[in-house]
């Protein structure tokens, strides 16, 4: 990895489809985006989480708080663009302190369940892996 740059984590809640989200802002950004975090399904790793805004996608490792993240895209960032970014060397390395880690770790966990939601759209997110996200080495 090169430049590694501090993130700024803020407004962690849970969202519509059941699963956590997020404001972050790293360098290259005007000002923080809103990031879900995409269900952690039994057959997901629970050690790194897939995260996307309406411009960016990253992956996030929940072990170390280190991430990988897109370049700015105009809409809809996904992990096929974050591969074209690493390629070409435009992908932006970042890395949550460990308090704002700890508390997206424990959000994350309870929000954990499978297939059962609160409406229609949570209702069918495979989130049940989450339940595991505690068990890395912190």
């Amino acid at each position: 990895m090169e430049k590694t740059t501090k993130a700024k984590f803020s407004n962690l809640c849970k969202n519509c489809m059941g699963t956590a989200s997020f404001d972050l802002q790293i360098e290259g950004m005007r000002k923080p985006q809103e990031f879900v975090v995409y269900p952690i399904q039994e057959t997901n790793d629970a050690d790194k989480i897939h995260i996307q805004s309406d411009h960016r996608y990253g992956i996030l490792d929940t072990n170390t708080g280190k991430g990988r993240m897109s370049a700015n895209k105009n809409q809809y960032a996904n992990s096929f663009f974050l591969a074209i970014c690493e390629a070409k060397g435009t992908a932006v390395d970042f890395e949550l302190t460990q308090l704002d880690l700890q508390t997206l770790r424990m959000f994350i966990f309870t929000t954990a369940k499978k297939l059962a939601g609160d409406n229609c759209i949570s209702m069918y997110c495979d989130n049940s892996n989450a339940i595991n996200i505690l068990n890395g080495s912190m």
